[in-house]
């Protein structure tokens, strides 16, 4: 495929600037017109044909340049606009032609892709900060759940102990109940 011409591409238009002309004043360049290089008038049911010259509708500078020759009447040749418009260019306003479509929507079609693009890579992004942000919660949630299972261990081992000094010591430990000052001596009543 030819990405580097202006034969192929959908901003290659028809410039009529008459005043008897309605906006938008650019018209595509047809297949037949690309083909024969006869491309500087448009024809119109209602008025006749309207003098056009051929222009990048993006403005793309090296074809800006080269189509100057097209301004004037007298430098109008067929020949000499199919050499043109088949020179190769490294031009990054290209897009390819489809037939039927005027620069106007050629463009609208462009900036819709562009569009549709930003939206997927917006998307990706988006799954992409998910998944991590997924990734890092689960990770704080698995060491929160160790943290909870080593509390709660040390909570049963000090109930198993607990449970054993009650069942070994039934009385308790007097000592350490002496120590946390919740010890009494049991009153020792006379014998009756």
């Amino acid at each position: 495929m030819d990405t580097g011409s202006c034969y192929t591409c959908g901003f290659l238009a028809k410039h009529c600037p008459g005043r008897n002309v309605p906006t938008p004043r650019f018209f595509e360049v047809e297949q037949y017109e690309r083909e024969s290089g006869r491309m500087f008038e448009q024809a119109v049911a209602s008025s006749g044909p309207w003098e056009c010259a051929i222009v990048c509708y993006r403005n793309a500078a090296q074809a800006r340049n080269d189509f100057v020759i097209f301004q004037d009447r007298a430098g109008r040749d067929a020949k000499k606009a199919l050499e043109v418009i088949h020179a190769q260019r490294d031009c990054s306003k290209w897009y390819q032609y489809t037939p039927g479509f005027n620069p106007a929507e050629h463009l609208t079609d462009l900036r819709m892709n562009e569009l549709e693009l930003k939206r997927q890579e917006f998307e990706h992004k988006m799954d992409r900060d998910n998944k991590q942000f997924t990734a890092m919660l689960d990770e704080r949630n698995r060491k929160f759940q160790i943290i909870l299972a080593i509390v709660l261990g040390i909570f049963a081992i000090a109930e198993v102990a607990a449970a054993i000094i009650q069942v070994a010591f039934p009385s308790g430990w007097p000592w350490l109940m002496r120590l946390l000052g919740s010890y009494s001596e049991p009153p020792i009543y006379p014998p009756m």
